[in-house]
């Protein structure tokens, strides 16, 4: 059984206009404006997206349900197999004058095909079995992508939070000490006081999505060892070529479809035992008699052939209920083919969208900036007043929350374009031998 090497790309790709990608390259390092330093998992904790993932896959107790259901499946394998090989039968007839025992050694010859079909249908389940450990695999991934992003931003909003209150204080010290002086009034000094209120409420109210985002963290992890995170390098994206090609590269290969197609192979396999069943039973049978009439019962060799009209007429039943249950999985490969395709193309869309809001997002961002600078110091000469300074303040704010809630939908998107369209190979840039072996 060919090992299945299950992983996650963290890269990106930019889908820009024309006009726009000349800046592709501000926009890659716009994906990480300061990220929180992080160091490599050296040291037994979680700092990065992927080896969050390698954690999950090794420990998640559905993955290792899934491991453990393939593994059965391999013993129903072994057991199929067993029915090309000889087996004994003993019967045994006691009475008053006698015991009689006979031994019979068969070996079977022709079953309409019913043995092949067992083995057939035991390695379709086999196949189903791994690609369900795939889709265990995908679908944590699927949580765990939209969580640690989640709670990465939250880490990241409540730095600005603290950034932004401690810029309000400054401010309301200015406004105190003209209020003082006389130039301001008491009032202004309310309205501040009142500002950094608002902002510190806004900060407490991250703070729970915060918490809730890393409490479903650590009940998908099973641990808290959870490091300083990071964003993913830009250098990882996703390229606008392989991007494109999602949904042909996933046409056959991704796990729901993968699992579709194994179950077309089970349900044929089974409609074809019940076929094999309406055929008469052909094998090669040695009898010894043992016990009282031993002596006078010599062994005997034969060919046997059994056909029962009660096992046929169950079998052809069966036969028709699988063909209706082949129809039934044709139709379950075209649903899943379709799911996929539209996951495929949503996340496509929103990754192109969030590719191009974070480049104007940004934009705006350094205008909002400098404006605050400029009416800081012309609030300082009396060119300007406190509430413009506030106004540009908070505008200067809420652009820049707003671009860390576009990089973390980018980086989603990305991602969960990567996983549905199966290229879990780029994640592989990223793992050491040690956790590559893991996910084997």
């Amino acid at each position: 059984m060919k090992p299945l090497i299950v992983v996650i790309a963290a890269s990106i790709c930019l889908c820009l206009p024309a006009h726009a990608k000349k800046s592709k390259a501000s926009v890659a390092r716009w994906l990480s404006v300061e990220p929180v330093a992080a160091a490599a998992m050296n040291d037994g904790r979680i700092n990065r997206f992927s080896d969050a993932l390698v954690h999950v896959w090794e420990t998640h107790p559905d993955v290792l349900q899934a491991q453990y259901a393939l593994q059965a499946t391999g013993f129903d394998l072994t057991a199929a197999y067993s029915g090309f090989l000889p087996y004994a039968q003993l019967d045994l007839a006691r009475s008053r004058r006698s015991d009689r025992y006979i031994a019979r050694f068969i070996q079977p010859l022709f079953s309409g095909g019913s043995t092949v079909a067992g083995v057939q249908a035991a390695q379709a389940s086999q196949r189903q079995a791994l690609t369900e450990l795939s889709s265990r695999r995908l679908q944590l991934a699927l949580r765990l992508n939209d969580v640690w992003f989640g709670w990465l931003a939250a880490r990241e909003l409540d730095q600005l939070y603290v950034g932004h209150i401690a810029d309000l204080n400054n401010l309301l010290g200015i406004i105190r000490r003209r209020a003082d002086e006389g130039v301001a009034a008491q009032a202004d000094v309310i309205n501040a006081i009142t500002r950094i209120r608002q902002v510190e409420a806004q900060t407490e109210a991250n703070r729970a999505v915060l918490g809730a985002t890393q409490a479903q963290l650590t009940a998908l992890l099973g641990t808290r060892s959870l490091g300083q995170p990071s964003w993913p390098e830009p250098m990882q994206r996703l390229d606008d070529a392989v991007a494109a090609k999602a949904w042909e590269h996933a046409r056959d290969k991704h796990p729901s479809i993968q699992f579709a197609l194994a179950g077309i192979e089970r349900q044929t396999a089974e409609r074809n035992i019940n076929r094999g069943r309406t055929m008469p039973e052909l094998g090669l049978r040695y009898n010894k008699p043992f016990g009282d009439e031993a002596d006078i019962s010599a062994p005997t060799s034969e060919i046997y052939m059994q056909y029962q009209t009660d096992t046929v007429f169950r079998a052809f039943q069966g036969m028709r209920a699988g063909s209706s249950r082949v129809e039934a999985a044709q139709a379950s490969l075209e649903n899943a083919r379709r799911d996929v395709q539209a996951a495929i193309n949503q996340a496509s869309a929103e990754r192109q969208a969030a590719a191009l809001q974070l480049e104007y997002q940004q934009l705006a961002f350094q205008a909002a900036r400098d404006l605050v600078d400029s009416f800081k110091r012309q609030f300082e000469t009396g060119r300007k007043t406190w509430i413009e300074v506030l106004n540009a303040q908070r505008e200067a704010q809420e652009t820049r929350l707003q671009l860390v809630q576009q990089r973390r939908a980018y980086w989603v998107a990305n991602n969960r374009l990567a996983l549905q369209g199966v290229y879990w190979e780029v994640l592989l840039r990223e793992l050491d031998d040690r956790k590559l072996g893991a996910l084997k």
